[in-house]
């Protein structure tokens, strides 16, 4: 597979792109399954999956996760919402930040996050930094630490359809 660097400036990854914490792509010999975007897991991880809903006119944020096991039953499904929400890329880091602290609070000894917010996703599968995020980015990484194997993968919004509902029901339930 080509190096996805080259596509993330034309905003877009590659579907089975998944990356651990320590920035390295993992290629299908290295145990990375290959398949749809919905049901590619690495070996052994329970995954994660997270979306953030935004409106701007009010600067409010939603958000949802949904944590499964290794054979895909739901852990637990969560939801905040916030004022104050400055993006869209900020709901969707607050959503990663919420829900690995409620993976640390559940014990899992190890993540897949996945997210259909391209930005967020190269950010940390490249460990940069961003300045609109770069403290939920501290938090999220430092999260990560306690996860092995973490890794982070890009879905297309309608693979995420279920954390996304999650997001905007709870952005709903913010906005008068």
């Amino acid at each position: 597979m080509k190096n996805p660097s080259h596509l993330i400036h034309q905003n877009h990854l590659p579907l089975d792109h998944q990356t651990s914490l320590g920035g390295r792509q993992l290629g299908k010999e290295e145990g990375a399954e290959k398949g749809s975007p919905g049901n590619s897991r690495s070996q052994h991880s329970f995954s994660c999956w997270i979306d953030g809903a935004w409106q701007e006119s009010s600067k409010t944020g939603g958000m949802g996760w949904i944590i499964k096991n290794e054979e895909g039953a739901v852990l637990c499904r969560g939801s905040s919402n916030r004022t104050y929400v400055g993006s869209a890329l900020i709901a969707e880091a607050l959503a990663m930040r919420d829900a690995l602290k409620q993976a640390k609070d559940l014990l899992l000894p190890s993540i897949h996050i996945y997210s259909d917010f391209q930005v967020l996703i190269s950010t940390l599968c490249e460990g940069r930094d961003l300045n609109e995020i770069a403290c939920i980015l501290t938090d999220i990484r430092n999260l990560t630490t306690l996860f092995c194997p973490n890794f982070y993968s890009f879905v297309p919004r309608l693979e995420n359809s279920q954390a996304d509902s999650l997001a905007r029901a709870s952005l709903a339930r913010l906005v008068i």
